[in-house]
């Protein structure tokens, strides 16, 4: 350190970790823009100091905390200045690394103008006095943020979700670590991201599932995104949600993906392409046999007597990637296409506007490893519209 103190005005970016953290130096440094503190040992975390670089902090505007410890005896934080744009807290599962809500809610306050922020910590301190007192965190600047882990009890430590305002943030990650109780009281306080994203973007949205094991629902277009991933005991608990917030407010989902292993009844996938009417491209992957006996039928008929209908009734382009070896998925995938196909011809017969018939399917891109002979029955049946990928 006191062969680097000399220069540090003119320092731009700097990393100091463990023991340095322990001198960082009172000199200001006017032109530094990016500053990263961090703990790499296991066992002991330094004190996160109350004065660095004598507060002069003008063109800070990147901040990243690692494992640096929040639990010392200082009530207040150095303020990093009003130009900091960008702040990232990351901390692993380490005795020394505890972190409240009194912590993140004293680093926010100091400095509205946020744009990204990162939140990564899966050891939560519940050393916060009513922590549902403190007052709403306007950040009105904010464009991305990502919150990895919450503890074990869900609707509790959503509380610093639910005090940050950002009105303008359109793109939000947020994990939700297994063990965490109460998810859906989690799932509401992140309803206004959600909000936000399908309303920044009417149109031509894509909407994701990807089971592996976990369970991560992703909304999107372009930087604009929201994706949540949940454990394996919270998967339910999701999939409910999205499917409410999809018929809720009917974003424009032009492009669906499923991927990974369903293993929820036919019925409530069915529910959930119910509410996904512009559809017109599915990606699908992995072990969907659920998917195949919903797209191959159509719903039962209302209790009114009404028409039968087609669940996706505008998809024309679908890719799939069956794993090798499941002659059965294959065969239901191919008995799907042929009823499809079916009722296309049905479809032309009552008029074009109709969806209570599917469209004719315009390409089909198949992936599956099976035996040729196979896979000339999906070429007998779509002709110049298969593309098959061995």
């Amino acid at each position: 350190m006191q062969r680097v103190i000399p220069h540090i005005q003119r320092w731009g970016a700097v990393n100091l970790s463990d023991m340095a953290l322990q001198h960082i130096p009172q000199t200001p440094a006017p032109r530094l823009h990016e500053l990263v503190l961090t703990s790499k040992n296991d066992i002991w975390g330094p004190d996160l100091p109350q004065q660095i670089f004598g507060g002069d902090f003008s063109s800070l505007r990147r901040l990243v905390l690692e494992h640096v410890d929040f639990a010392g005896t200082h009530e207040h934080f150095p303020v990093f200045g009003k130009n900091l744009r960008s702040l990232i807290i990351r901390q692993l599962d380490r005795r020394h690394s505890q972190i409240t809500y009194t912590h993140i809610y004293q680093l926010l306050l100091q400095h509205p103008n946020l744009v990204d922020l990162e939140i990564q910590t899966f050891n939560w301190s519940n050393a916060t006095d009513n922590p549902e007192l403190l007052a709403e965190l306007p950040l009105p600047s904010l464009r991305r943020f990502k919150l990895f882990g919450l503890g074990s009890y869900g609707e509790a430590h959503a509380l610093p979700i639910q005090k940050i305002k950002a009105p303008n943030c359109t793109s939000f990650e947020l994990r939700i670590p297994m063990g965490t109780q109460e998810p859906s009281g989690v799932l509401w306080a992140i309803t206004p991201y959600f909000v936000s994203v399908i309303t920044a973007v009417p149109k031509d949205l894509k909407f994701s599932l990807i089971f592996d094991p976990d369970c991560t629902i992703a909304i999107s277009r372009g930087e604009k995104k929201f994706k949540v991933t949940l454990s394996s005991n919270c998967r339910d608990a999701g999939l409910d949600w999205v499917t409410n917030m999809l018929a809720q407010h009917r974003p424009n989902v032009t492009c669906l993906s499923i991927s990974g292993l369903w293993t929820r009844l036919d019925e409530e996938l069915s529910t959930l392409f119910a509410v996904l009417t512009d559809v017109t491209q599915f990606h699908v992957g992995g072990s969907m046999l659920a998917v195949w006996n919903t797209l191959g039928r159509p719903r039962e008929r209302a209790a009114d007597g009404g028409p039968v209908q087609w669940l996706l009734p505008d998809l024309e382009q679908l890719v799939v990637r069956n794993p090798p070896g499941e002659g059965e998925l294959h065969q239901c995938f191919i008995a799907a296409i042929q009823a499809r196909e079916a009722a296309a011809v049905e479809r032309h017969a009552t008029g074009p506007q109709s969806r209570d018939h599917p469209k004719v399917l315009t390409k089909v891109e198949y992936q599956s490893g099976s035996q040729p002979k196979q896979d000339k029955q999906l070429s007998d049946l779509l002709g110049d519209r298969l593309l098959i990928n061995i």
